[in-house]
């Protein structure tokens, strides 16, 4: 709800909102599959539906990471994150189908020290674009404290005292998000002319207007996260395939599969129900069921 691409009256996507307009670029508002990035990138890359999934994730059948690889793709996990900071998350990640790892503490040669989101444009000089490649860039993006996540000069928006929530901090990491993403962008036009598809969506969302943070499943703005899709050398065939301005974790992992090569059409769900997960993959700490009528 801060990016100007999805409305905020603060120029805070400039690019994005100019990439908008292209033909090839499409939105949408999605949910998360978890409010915590510890639930939603394990049900992201096994493209679970609900909690209680766990045996789906220990058979790796679902495993984005091993998906590609079997079927021909180079794979890449690179994130700005921590070594610590990642700690929980790896195991569910399958990382023998993952070719090339790096992390935020190979750039700070820190172990709880994440990296500003920027070292990620640098790792894409590792890949060789005469491949076919699955290139996971895992941000941190604008997880608190938001001050911390953008270089000095991105400092658009004054940071008030008073404000507990620091929300100018917040817009401010967002800007340097928007120009991370349109870095990327161009450093894919310029290394490839196969046709790439470009898939951006958050974690988990933050509260910074009565709650700071996340882990909340009474806040939406802890669960409605953006995504969009802009594709290079290829016609947008995602706008066919929707018709409401949200979507979910959950379609978006299958719609990496089907890009991927795969007939995922016996993975079943209800269309009318979005399920978010609290703060574990099983169910214990609360879930929610979202409905949306047409």
């Amino acid at each position: 709800s801060k990016m100007s691409l999805f409305g905020e009256q603060d120029i805070t996507t400039p690019n994005l909102d100019k990439l908008s307009t292209d033909k090839n670029f499409f939105k949408q508002i999605a949910f998360t599959s978890g409010i915590v990035t510890d639930v939603a990138l394990p049900s992201f890359f096994n493209i679970l539906y609900e909690p209680d999934s766990t045996e789906q994730i220990i058979s790796t059948n679902t495993c984005l990471f091993k998906m590609a690889k079997d079927n021909g793709f180079e794979t890449y996990f690179y994130s700005s994150q921590s070594q610590i900071g990642l700690a929980y998350i790896k195991s569910y990640l399958c990382l023998n189908a993952v070719d090339n790892y790096m992390d935020g503490t190979d750039d700070t040669h820190e172990l709880k020290k994440n990296a500003l989101d920027e070292v990620l444009v640098d790792r894409l000089e590792n890949v060789n674009f005469k491949k076919s490649n699955f290139i996971v860039l895992h941000q941190i993006g604008s997880h608190s404290p938001y001050e911390l996540r953008y270089p000095k000069e991105f400092a658009k928006f004054k940071s008030n005292k008073d404000d507990k929530y620091d929300r100018n901090s917040y817009k401010n990491s967002i800007l340097y998000t928007d120009y991370i993403i349109t870095k990327i962008i161009k450093t894919l036009e310029n290394k490839t002319k196969k046709p790439t598809y470009v898939f951006f969506t958050s974690d988990h969302g933050e509260g910074i207007e009565t709650h700071r943070g996340h882990g909340n499943l009474k806040l939406a703005s802890n669960y409605e996260v953006p995504y969009f899709v802009y594709t290079l050398n290829v016609n947008n065939r995602f706008k066919k395939e929707v018709n409401s301005k949200y979507t979910s974790h959950y379609k978006i992992s299958k719609q990496v599969a089907t890009t991927l090569g795969y007939d995922i059409s016996n993975m079943k769900h209800d269309e009318n129900k979005y399920v978010v997960c609290g703060k574990d993959l099983c169910g214990v700490a609360g879930y929610l069921e979202l409905y949306v009528d047409k």
